[in-house]
């Protein structure tokens, strides 16, 4: 089973069995939930190396800890009890900025590394990635609902990106181009294009940032993840494995934003002057909003978004015979089996 769990917690899901015609709405974090049932990753005490996972944001090098003010921290939600297991500090516009500012920095020395320096460095992340894959994946499990077999084909998912990056970072060439005149040559060369703003959904936690973070780092950029405020823990865990990998202060920086903050958080990426690409994957309003605050500041903008009516008839295998399911949002993506 896929869990499901939308982008925005407010939507819900509709669903009518083939038997009733009662509508029952559904919270989707009840149905992520019902994955964990068939395995037995439920708590932290499972996770052996803590060191994946800091109360803390992590920028410039260092692991920002949550406040002893809960009004500072905001609570990770375990989908299969819908109760909180974790807590981390609520940053928003100042510690973003802060962020942008040692992307910023670090950017002047990163940049001018070799690629074969920045394969090695992505080389020991992917290493690392699959001596921790049973703990990453136990992190997926707790925050995202899935099953742990699940959970754990997206930790080397997740390690491929950094794998091919780390190669396919030592390939990229410039060009030299017909001159119109004799005593003229036209020489194309490739250059990284500065800080970047990495902006991740909840339903691969994991491996939506190495497959951003993965060719941000090999063309010699710096990266502010934004990781969705549901699933925060995969983008802690992978600054540590980037920590303990040799990644450089402030090459790699991680923002913790609950949904009251997502907003401003995400305008102030978007409007930096010194962020010079936003990355983003999931829903299109989203989408469009971002490529309209990038505008402003004239940024290059990749975005990778979901269909915006979803309205599907789900067969599910099962004694439960044929389900239909109405997702009333345009954010949410479908169980299938």
């Amino acid at each position: 089973m896929i869990s499901t769990r939308t982008y925005l917690l407010q939507s819900t899901m509709l669903l009518k069995s083939a038997t009733s015609s009662k509508l029952v709405t559904v919270h989707p974090l009840a149905l992520a939930g019902q994955s964990l049932r068939y395995h037995s990753i439920n708590n932290l005490h499972q996770i052996k190396n803590k060191h994946l996972i800091p109360e803390a944001g992590y920028i410039n090098g260092e692991f920002t800890p949550a406040s002893s003010n809960e009004k500072n921290n905001f609570a990770v939600i375990n989908p299969a009890n819908g109760k909180p297991f974790f807590h981390l500090p609520r940053m928003g516009v100042a510690e973003t900025e802060k962020s942008i500012a040692a992307a910023t920095k670090a950017f002047a020395s990163w940049k001018e590394t070799t690629a074969f320096e920045r394969s090695k460095i992505l080389q020991k992340m992917a290493s690392l990635m699959h001596k921790y894959k049973d703990d990453l994946a136990a992190i997926i499990t707790l925050e995202a609902g899935k099953p742990t077999a699940e959970a754990k084909g997206e930790v080397l998912y997740a390690a491929s990106f950094l794998e091919f990056y780390a190669e396919e970072g030592k390939r990229v060439h410039g060009d030299i181009l017909q001159a119109p005149a004799r005593n003229r040559r036209l020489i194309n060369i490739k250059q990284p294009i500065g800080p970047c703003a990495l902006i991740t959904p909840w339903n691969f936690p994991s491996a939506m940032i190495t497959r951003k973070l993965g060719p941000a780092l090999a063309a010699g950029c710096t990266a502010v993840i934004k990781p969705a405020g549901e699933t925060p823990l995969s983008a802690i865990a992978i600054c540590a494995i980037a920590h303990e990998a040799g990644v450089p202060p402030g090459v790699v920086n991680v923002v913790t934003v609950d949904r009251d903050e997502v907003e401003n958080v995400g305008r102030t990426l978007c409007h930096a002057k010194d962020i010079r690409k936003v990355s983003f994957t999931g829903s299109t309003p989203v989408g469009k909003w971002l490529m309209r605050e990038a505008a402003s500041s004239v940024k290059k903008v990749t975005n990778l978004i979901s269909f915006e009516c979803l309205s599907d008839v789900v067969n599910i295998r099962s004694p439960w015979n044929s389900v239909v399911m109405r997702l009333s949002s345009s954010l949410t993506t479908a169980i299938l089996m």
